[in-house]
């Protein structure tokens, strides 16, 4: 949260998680997905499986969708509302980038007992349009970051299949190059579950 008394930190472009890291003469921008994230005195976060933010001057909150026809109360395999981000505890992560407010999401199956999908998607905060960069059903997303224009993921390996149910363990990182297509920048072999650490100056 937020203080007016407070005078907040020097940060590039003025709102963010935003760090640095060296590499060859050249500094580029870090920001990190979390469970919410602070952009232009507004906090973005999922609250109870909806995409939600919080203007932080008043503490007023509501679900990100303008659509006064959603409840946003129950939520259901019917539901449609493209706020809808987590569902059977999903770990949904949130960040802003470039105008867009950033987030994992799992769908419900189209049918009983069919395929659920993960996905990373980004929602315009000036048109409210929503766009999936990225599905699957094979394997989840734990994380994602950009540095500088690239995309990064931590996404786990599937490792066995008991009764109908996927099991994961890890975390390998792979860039995400164009629309739904994966490099895998570094192999998890011993299930440790890469994560990125960040810090400031």
């Amino acid at each position: 949260c937020g203080c007016d008394n407070q005078i907040p930190p020097d940060r590039h472009e003025g709102s963010g998680n935003f760090t640095t890291y060296e590499w060859s003469d050249e500094t580029l921008p870090l920001i990190t997905a979390k469970s919410g994230f602070t952009s232009d005195g507004y906090l973005y976060f999922v609250d109870n499986g909806w995409l939600s933010f919080t203007i932080l001057k008043t503490g007023q909150t509501q679900v990100l969708c303008f659509d006064p026809l959603c409840s946003h109360e129950q939520i259901t395999s019917e539901t449609t509302c493209f706020a809808l981000a987590n569902i059977n505890d999903f770990e949904s992560r949130v960040l802003v980038h470039d105008g867009k407010v950033w987030f994992t999401a799992r769908t419900f199956s189209k049918t009983p007992g069919g395929t659920e999908y993960i996905q990373l998607r980004s929602l315009d905060l000036d048109t409210m349009k929503l766009e999936v960069y990225l599905e699957k059903n094979e394997i989840s997303i734990t994380d994602f970051w950009f540095y500088g224009d690239d995309i990064y993921l931590s996404m786990p390996t599937v490792k066995e299949q008991e009764n109908g149910r996927i099991s994961y363990a890890g975390g390998s990182i792979y860039r995400l190059d164009k629309k739904d297509k994966l490099t895998m920048v570094l192999e998890d072999t011993e299930d440790v579950q890469f994560q990125l650490l960040a810090s400031g100056k």
